[in-house]
């Protein structure tokens, strides 16, 4: 009767720290919010809190993070970045899936597989070039949000390389 008397007193504190931890990670994810409109700030806030309580409940139910409970309020807790409850190939795999992201995410530098024979390189003079379009004018719509005036067709904006010295330029106005 003992045990079971432990087992439902550790039940009680768990249930009671869980409700102090959900209204920690509410009020923090309100004060990250500050500073956006009312209307983005309340999903905005949502979105934190859901994703703070989802993390912090899956990080505790592996026995190493039990330690983190002992001797800490919820708002300390809450407070806290995420790496302090990753260990080292969960931060590495973390890291790894950053990269990754960013490697997609970041600007890749357009593919050249395109050939005009009317270029002409700046440095070596020969003619002849392969190219990318960076900007195409026509492409975009001449009277939208420019209050009724028709804009003017710029050409292309398009990136050369010559194929005999290797030389890169941006050329404006192709048409």
């Amino acid at each position: 009767e003992t045990n079971e008397l432990e087992s439902a007193f550790a039940e009680a504190l768990a249930a009671c720290f869980a409700q102090r931890l959900e209204v920690a990670a509410w009020l923090w994810a309100h004060q990250q919010c500050n500073g956006t409109s009312v209307g983005d700030q309340a999903g905005r806030a949502i979105r934190l809190y859901r994703q703070k309580i989802r993390f912090l409940m899956s990080a505790f139910k592996r026995p190493e993070s039990h330690s983190l409970l002992r001797n800490v309020s919820a708002t300390e807790l809450v407070a806290r970045p995420e790496e302090d409850f990753l260990d080292e190939a969960q931060r590495q795999a973390r890291a790894k899936h950053r990269q990754e992201a960013m490697s997609e995410v970041c600007l890749k530098e357009p593919s050249l597989d395109l050939f005009d024979a009317r270029l002409s390189c700046p440095r070596c003079q020969k003619t002849g070039a392969f190219y990318a379009v960076l900007r195409d004018s026509w492409a975009l719509p001449r009277a939208g949000g420019n209050m009724g005036h028709m804009r003017k067709d710029t050409g292309k904006c398009i990136l050369a390389e010559c194929p005999s010295c290797s030389e890169q330029w941006q050329q404006e106005g192709v048409v």
